[in-house]
């Protein structure tokens, strides 16, 4: 039952969390202020993290590891427009979380390049491909590219169907 509670207490806090930072930057948040949101003590919050940098931090590693495993999913399994499909899908189904996250965090775009990279850096491995050099450039450059594209998609608010943008973003290497 604990744990449950716990795991409870840590949803209320991020919720909250994020309703702020789209009402406000994150240097403007306070302990204090995210707990009386969220109707729990500060010594509870406590008890789970040691400051908002750190809940900001697992918030982040969350979302991480949740786009590992529905890549992961996908990457070998589809063909890769309709993997991508699925993807777009997937962040503008949650669109708020990470466009809070992109327009908060500095670091968080490089995290996301550096997530996609180690899911396709397995996906060679498990199909026995080597990894080149210029393999890694290539696939880092286009999933940079990516990442902006679909920042800018959602902040657009996704107007165009995610087919529509995996189609656009695989015609991008058919071009001259």
């Amino acid at each position: 039952m604990g744990n449950r509670r716990s795991q409870i207490t840590k949803r209320i806090l991020r919720d909250c969390l994020l309703e702020m930072l789209q009402e406000k930057p994150f240097s403007k948040i306070s302990v204090r202020e995210l707990c009386y949101r969220a109707d729990i003590n500060r010594s509870t919050f406590y008890i789970h993290y040691k400051d908002l940098y750190d809940l900001f931090d697992s918030l982040e590693q969350e979302t991480l590891n949740q786009l590992t495993q529905y890549m992961e999913q996908r990457v070998q399994r589809d063909r890769q427009e309709d993997a991508m499909t699925d993807l777009l899908t997937y962040f503008r189904d949650n669109s708020s979380l990470y466009l809070t996250l992109l327009q908060t965090s500095l670091t968080y775009t490089d995290r996301i390049i550096e997530t996609v990279f180690q899911v396709y850096r397995q996906y060679y491995q498990d199909i026995g491909k080597e990894l080149t050099e210029e393999d890694a450039y290539y696939i880092e450059f286009n999933i940079a590219g990516t990442v902006k594209l679909i920042k800018k998609w959602l902040l657009n608010d996704g107007q165009r169907s995610p087919r529509e943008m995996a189609v656009m973003l695989f015609s991008f290497g058919d071009r001259e």
